[in-house]
This record gives C-alpha cells, structure tokens and sequence, in this order.
C-alpha cells in the first residue's frame, strides 16, 4: 500500500483512478497494489425461441428477453477462471452478453482483444463481449503496479433441450425369436433377457453401443421364468431364479441377495428400501438387504385391485427430499378379472431420514376418466426424471382401438393422470413385425426398446437429460 499527496488537477488527469469529485485543497488518497476479481454476473440477455405458428403447421421464431442474474458464476482464485456451472439456455446469443465485474480494492477490469495483446477499458453493464469462446479480462490493481489475467467462460447450451430422437442400432437376430423379453442395466451394460425356445438366455452390450451383443452365462443357472423377473435400480440388476435372487453390478459377476423367494410369484422392482415381491397369496412384499425372508406390506385397498399382469414398477425422487422416494406398481388385471379401459396404479412413499413414517399402498383413483391409461397388453413404464412414460401393445377390452405402440403417455403426477404429448414420441412404423417388446431406462437416463419379432433396438436419450454440470 502506498500513500501520496495529489492535488486536484493532477487526479483530474491521472487514469485508472475512481474518485468523487473533490474541492481544490490537497486531499490524501490510498492507493492498493493488489487486486482481484470477486464476482461477475449478468443481466438481461437475448434468447432465440423456436417455435411454431398457431395451427402447427409452419416452423416459427421469436426473441425475448431473460433475466440471467440467477445464473452463478464461480471465481477459481487459484487457476483464474470465471465460469458458470448451470449453462445459459439454448438459443441464448452469446455474442452478445452483457454483464458486471466486482473486483478487490477498486481493481480496473480490462478487455483483451482476439487478435492482440492489447485491452481496452471494460464498462460494467454496458459493454457485450462476444463469449462465443472464453476471453481473457485484464483487472488492475489502483495502483497500476499489479494486474491479474482472467479466462472467463459463459456456457450456453448447444442442444435443443426437448429433442428427442430415436436412434435405430439395427437388428439383432437373436432377440427376432424370442417369445419374452425384458431389458435391464448392469453398471455401464444394458442386459436383455428373454424367453427362447422354453430357456431364458442373457445378451449384453455396452451402454454406449448397443450394437454388438455377447451372450452371457451367468453364474446362476436361469430357470424358464428368470427373464420376466429382471430387474434393475440404480444400475445393479437383479433376478429371481430358482427360490433365489442374484444381483450384478456388471451383468458378469452375480451374487446372491441373501433371501428366500419361496412363495413368491413375481420380483417386481426393487428400490433403496430393498426388493418389492409379489407373493403367491396376491399381497405385496419387501425383501430388505440383510434379510432372510420377505416381509408382508400393508395396503390401504384390497389385493383385488393389484395388478395380475404386465407389472411395472418406477421409482424416483421425491421433490420434497432426496431422502424420500417415490414407488409406483403399474399393470393390468387380466380380461377375466375386469372389462375396464384403464390399467391399475398403486402409490408408495419411502422415507429413510432419521424422522421416517411407514406409509402404505395406496390405490391411485383418478377423478379424470378421460386421462386414465389405457389397458394395453405388454405394458411397459419407465420413471424418466419427473415424469413417467408408458407404452404399450395392442389395447385391451374397451381399450381395444389402441394399436400397438402408438404412443407414449406421460404423466406428470406420479401416475395419477397420462397424455401425450409433443415432445416424447416413437419412431415410425417401430410396430412393424414386432411379437413382443421391452422398455427401460439406463443409469445415463437412455431409454432403451428392445422388439422381438423384429429384432430391432433403438436407443433414445432426451437432450436435457443427458446434460450434467461441469
């Protein structure tokens, strides 16, 4: 720090100094030698909008304005970076990015050229900076006998955020003849398995191809119905087989849970509580880690309304807490048991902080008729972020002009109420051949669907879901 005497005319002409006006007496002024920037953040900023006109027809654009102050951007002292972790939106024109410096001790921000050494004097909240790559602000120290070099980065999104756009991998002979099928994920693997020729056998693949498939042999011997009870959370498979369940992190190396499945009919899913049976005498069970033998669940319905076919079981979440969990059972009563044009859905709530309640099932009872999903044979349900998407065969009963793998339904209540929508569609003419199929979801949130018949996989990740923070 260094102390000097100025007089009014000398500050008057004298750059880099950021001082009120003064009277003419002599006036001391402290001048710092070092300096830093604290923070950076941004306005009001430009953001492109594609859309489409009132009718749907024709393709559209519109401009407007964001307020992007709540976009934090993050100071490494250490390596002088300035960046931020949540990317601006698409369509955002990071050309044009207007934003404000604070630095230490009334530290100078300066801009450097793209071209040269050479900086000019940055205005706060005035002057756009072209981020279309980093750039590298000068600050100096009040002094003019320090400075620092600064790489700033403003990440916008490249991707449209709500593309989604099936990829097709081919086909897969061996998955053309199977008569059941299921698809789970095993660490950095997605696993098929699938009833062929009375004996269920297992393919894998790396999540990133999908399109060279090995068989497997598992250390267990799979009985005829293990592929129908393939499961998989939190990329660990599970199988019941033989009175027994195996778990795999990889899809090669299998170990066995620890429980007894004996009674029991069906594995339904399994979640941080532990696995979710289906016992012989229609109740729901829990298998937890640790235990020998499942334990019965209470439900607030009758075992009646439990589905008798196509389970499913989605897990996420809860908005509330990452401790809570929110479980849903989806399926179909058989057509002997019900004439409806809706599947049954049950809600579950687990919690696992220290202040925990015991909830039971709860049959979801929708006031909206119009919204229900439709009863669909073979169908299928993935819990995708905050939503659930269903697909399914051929409609059942009054459901019975539904074609198979029409549509995906969507809900945003947790399976209370379903419709399509815009943004989430399958591909064109997927039915074509196909016998049976299976949809799941891996740990990279790729949804994955597999056919049979066909012996077509297809493979498709939301644009937004694939982002994650840098």
């Amino acid at each position: 720090m260094k102390k000097m005497r100025w007089s009014l005319a000398l500050l008057c002409a004298t750059g880099f100094v950021f001082a009120s006006c003064l009277k003419e007496e002599s006036t001391d002024i402290t001048y710092y030698d070092d300096t830093a920037i604290t923070a950076f953040t941004l306005g009001s900023i430009d953001q492109r909008v594609d859309s489409t006109t009132k009718d749907g027809k024709k393709d559209s654009v519109y401009h407007r304005k964001i307020d992007a102050k709540n976009y934090v951007f993050h100071i490494d002292q250490i390596n002088k970076r300035v960046y931020n972790t949540d990317s601006l939106p698409y369509g955002v024109n990071e050309k044009k990015i207007v934003g404000s410096f604070s630095t230490k001790n009334g530290g100078v921000v300066t801009l450097k050229s793209l071209t040269s050494d050479s900086t000019t004097y940055f205005r706060n909240g005035q002057d756009s900076v072209d981020f279309s790559s980093a750039r590298t602000f000068v600050v100096y120290s009040n002094s003019q006998q320090y400075k620092q070099n600064y790489t700033v980065e403003v990440r916008v999104h490249k991707q449209k955020p709500n593309d989604f756009k099936w990829d097709s991998l081919g086909v897969v002979s061996h998955f053309a003849s199977m008569t059941g099928v299921r698809v789970v994920n095993a660490g950095s693997s997605v696993l098929v398995f699938g009833l062929n020729g009375g004996a269920t056998q297992v393919y894998a693949s790396p999540i990133a191809d999908g399109k060279a498939w090995t068989r497997l042999s598992p250390s267990f011997s799979p009985d005829a119905n293990a592929w129908q009870n393939a499961v998989s959370f939190n990329a660990t498979a599970y199988v019941m087989s033989g009175n027994r369940v195996w778990m795999s992190a990889d899809g090669s190396s299998w170990t066995d849970y620890g429980v007894s499945t004996s009674g029991m009919k069906r594995l339904l899913g399994a979640t941080n509580a532990g696995l979710h049976l289906l016992g012989n005498d229609g109740y729901l069970y829990l298998a937890k880690a640790g235990a020998t033998q499942p334990e019965r669940e209470t439900l607030a319905a009758s075992t009646a309304y439990l589905p008798q076919q196509d389970y499913n079981m989605a897990v996420w979440k809860h908005w509330a807490s990452d401790k809570t969990e929110q479980v849903v059972l989806l399926g179909n009563h058989t057509s002997a048991a019900t004439a409806g044009n809706a599947a049954t859905a049950w809600s579950k709530v687990y919690e696992y902080g220290q202040t925990s309640s015991t909830e039971q099932w709860t049959l979801l009872n929708s006031t909206q008729p119009d919204r229900l999903l439709p009863r669909m044979n073979n169908l299928q349900v993935v819990a995708y972020g905050q939503y659930l998407l269903a697909v399914g065969g051929a409609g059942m009963d009054a459901s019975a002009g539904i074609q198979a793998l029409q549509n995906i339904y969507v809900s945003a209540d947790g399976g209370l109420s379903w419709r399509t929508n815009a943004i989430y569609k399958l591909p064109t003419k997927v039915a074509e051949d196909v016998t049976t199929f299976a949809m799941n979801v891996d740990k990279d949130n790729h949804i994955w669907l597999v056919c049979a018949g066909s012996g077509k996989v297809w493979r498709v990740r939301k644009n937004n879901m694939g982002w994650t923070s840098k």
